[in-house]
């Protein structure tokens, strides 16, 4: 349980933490001190997302990114659709390859926006990749979210040289 709150604090503030409930718990008992901890486990919890603004990361990488990568697959099926005997759940290349572009310029909008996005992003893509009713080539499901990861974790270490 103390190392999780180590986790949860960082190391200054843990040992604070934890050096004034054995203090405490000298008057009150062990079982006091175990109570404490396991009622700030979910408040520290809660402090620590917070703290990395996953809410944010959250909305970035879904407004950003997964809605306008789906948006253009849906506009796509759409147009097939109009098309007689086009309706296949097969995307061209040429599609692949625009969205691809697509995905690589919102990834580094999303970067621009806030710092360590990479994982969040390689998941909207994968979301995204799973929500396309069409048959897509490995490569795609390898490429997208690995080029959009690259692509965040490049502008992440120019933002920290420069």
């Amino acid at each position: 349980m103390e190392s999780l709150i180590h986790f949860l604090l960082g190391p200054q503030l843990a040992e604070e933490i934890l050096g004034d409930l054995e203090e405490e718990s000298l008057l009150r008992g062990s079982n006091w001190r175990r109570r404490q901890l396991l009622l700030s486990v979910l408040p520290l919890l809660g402090l620590r997302l917070r703290h990395f603004h996953i809410e944010e990361r959250i909305l970035l990488a879904s407004g950003l990114f997964l809605l306008p990568v789906r948006a253009i697959d849906l506009l796509w099926a759409f147009v097939l659709s109009q098309v007689p005997l086009k309706v296949d759940l097969i995307r061209p290349t040429d599609h692949l390859l625009f969205t691809l572009a697509l995905a690589l310029a919102c990834a580094f909008v999303c970067s621009l926006y806030r710092q360590g996005m990479g994982i969040w992003l390689g998941v909207a893509a994968l979301i995204a990749l799973g929500t396309i009713p069409a048959q897509l080539p490995l490569w795609y499901w390898l490429l997208l979210p690995a080029l959009c990861f690259a692509v965040v974790k490049a502008v992440d270490s120019r933002r920290r040289t420069s």
